[in-house]
């Protein structure tokens, strides 16, 4: 599998297919959608030097695979995302440009500038490389508030100064126990992408993360996770018509690893991950982003 890396800080669009009917995804269908790899750091590391650290031996094992491609060499790539805290991006960006790797944001902050204590703005990160966001994870959702009205406002903003956001959604444990899953999806969908046209849609990825299934040992299985998001496609159908909906990346994010990343990946409506823990380890990410459907 060739690779197409980008590294996300703490902050393509590609041609319509039919999955197949048995939910298991072919070669050609895994070229139809560019899979796209994204590793969220969170607030890790601790230090400066560990990110450093982690940044080169990511790099190191990418340079040791056969097959690596630079972000714009779309057909047969796999885009990977990483998310380092605000403090470590430009030293990563260092490490990590000369191998064809970017970086992005976490969060943002909808305002363009202001009195608003403790927070960056769209046009901050963009100015120092940035070309995804993170908009709506479950952390900001839940730890920190961030309504849908916010979340809208900030995937609209990213949008305005020309990256391209990650719009993460899915249910709570309660949602889960409730059977309420794809009622809560096609809320959050709706109320996130609203006024965001039909010709932007090319530049919003998806990710579909049940917030039960994140750092808590409980797993969604990839059967499961894929007709989530198939249910999404239905929902982007309504809003933008069917060829937006299949062209659209949607990525499984929930305790994703090393092992159960094959699987994930050879479903025909997963187009990748959003990982956590997992990619705070060289070795488990570079093997997580070097998948093999099976």
């Amino acid at each position: 599998m060739k690779l197409a890396v980008a590294l996300l800080a703490a902050a393509s669009s590609a041609g319509a297919f039919t999955p197949g009917s048995n939910g298991v995804r072919s070669s050609t269908q895994l070229n139809a959608r560019q899979p796209i790899m994204a590793g969220n750091w969170k607030m890790n590391p601790a230090t400066e030097a560990d990110a450093l650290n982690l940044a080169n031996g990511f790099v190191a094992l990418l340079n040791e695979m056969a097959d690596t491609c630079a972000m714009d060499d779309v057909e047969g790539c796999t885009e990977v995302v990483l998310f380092p805290p605000y403090p470590f991006i430009s030293k990563v960006k260092d490490i990590v440009s000369k191998e064809g790797i970017t970086v992005g944001s976490q969060q943002i902050f909808y305002e363009d500038k202001g009195a608003f204590t403790g927070s960056v703005s769209a046009s901050m990160v963009k100015s120092i490389g940035c070309e995804y966001v993170l908009c709506g994870h479950s952390e900001r959702r839940t730890l920190f508030s961030d309504s849908d009205s916010n979340i809208n406002a900030k995937v609209k903003k990213v949008l305005e100064f020309g990256m391209k956001p990650i719009l993460c959604i899915g249910e709570t444990q309660q949602e889960y126990d409730l059977d309420i899953t794809q009622e809560v999806c096609a809320m959050q969908v709706s109320k996130d992408l609203k006024g965001v046209s039909k010709e932007e849609m090319q530049n919003v990825v998806i990710a579909y993360e049940p917030v039960w299934a994140i750092g808590t040992g409980l797993v969604c299985d990839a059967d499961a996770a894929n007709e989530v998001h198939k249910f999404i496609r239905t929902v982007l159908a309504k809003m933008y018509g069917d060829e937006v909906a299949q062209a659209t990346r949607i990525q499984y994010g929930g305790s994703v690893t090393p092992d159960s990343v094959d699987g994930l990946l050879a479903k025909s409506d997963i187009d990748g991950c959003l990982v956590g823990g997992a990619s705070l380890f060289s070795d488990k990410f570079a093997r997580i982003c070097n998948f093999k459907a099976e």
